[in-house]
């Protein structure tokens, strides 16, 4: 439900559809929510989204690459640069890591997403 509010636009429906989880806790939700914030350009929701998936498992690849392609959509090529040194710092790949999550409609093998 996430991923289907967030994709039509509806941020507010999906962030009380998380809200109202018993379990919020697994990055595969918010990393629906980072991917939805990506494509509609959202940097703000984006950021939050960022954050929790960060605080839950610092070295998911996937939303590294989401956040950092948000902010160069944004023209916030700093700041993209700045959560891909992260990604570089932090992300380390591992069995049922979240970057297995499809995160763009891609296959990606290995660590390395590719950057749009």
């Amino acid at each position: 439900m996430v991923a289907a509010f967030g994709y039509a636009g509806h941020f507010d429906k999906a962030l009380s559809v998380i809200r109202a989880m018993p379990c919020s806790h697994y990055p595969v939700v918010w990393l629906a929510l980072l991917r939805a914030c990506r494509e509609w350009g959202n940097v703000k929701l984006a950021r939050l989204a960022f954050d929790q998936i960060v605080r839950l498992d610092k070295s998911c690849t996937a939303a590294y690459a989401l956040m950092a392609n948000t902010l160069a959509a944004n023209d916030m090529q700093e700041n993209a640069e700045k959560v891909e040194a992260m990604r570089l710092k932090y992300a380390t790949w591992k069995e049922g890591n979240c970057e297995s999550v499809d995160t763009s409609g891609d296959i990606h093998l290995g660590i390395e997403i590719i950057l749009r």
